[in-house]
């Protein structure tokens, strides 16, 4: 991953570079730790493409290693009661977060969660997406 206009990637590619801490040394797959779903306890390894949970079938992506179902379902139901129309991102803050999203203490957020900046986007037909974008080191 370059810095050239041929050297784009996918935000997985992105994912599985950022995954290992070292530099050019993409994670082979990811472990998500349970499923979404049904929270059958893991780790499940993922490749580039969706597996089937061993427990209730429904998909576990690469990308249930951020974490990002709580949020997920939040999202949603935002949307369900208007406060998230059609073709609007908005960033979420731990301020948000800890008090509305995430149960529990907050010393414990971060532990068992998401990482780095998270975003709700709805799209103009109304599909909700939940995104998080790891912070640069010094929190930038």
């Amino acid at each position: 991953m370059g810095d050239g206009e041929d050297d784009l990637a996918s935000l997985l590619e992105v994912l599985r570079h950022v995954w290992t801490g070292i530099p050019d040394t993409p994670a082979a797959g990811l472990a998500a730790p349970k499923c979404p779903s049904c929270s059958l306890a893991g780790p499940h390894l993922v490749d580039v493409a969706a597996m089937p949970c061993p427990g209730c079938r429904e998909p576990i992506y690469p990308t249930d290693v951020l974490h990002l179902h709580q949020l997920v379902g939040h999202a949603r139901q935002l949307a369900s009661l208007g406060l998230l129309p059609p073709g609007t991102l908005v960033s979420l803050p731990d301020g948000y977060l800890r008090p509305s999203v995430v149960p529990g203490p907050a010393s414990a957020y971060g532990k068992d969660t998401d990482f780095g900046r998270r975003f709700v986007y709805s799209t103009g037909d109304g599909r909700v997406h939940v995104l998080a974008v790891p912070c640069l080191s010094g929190g930038q």
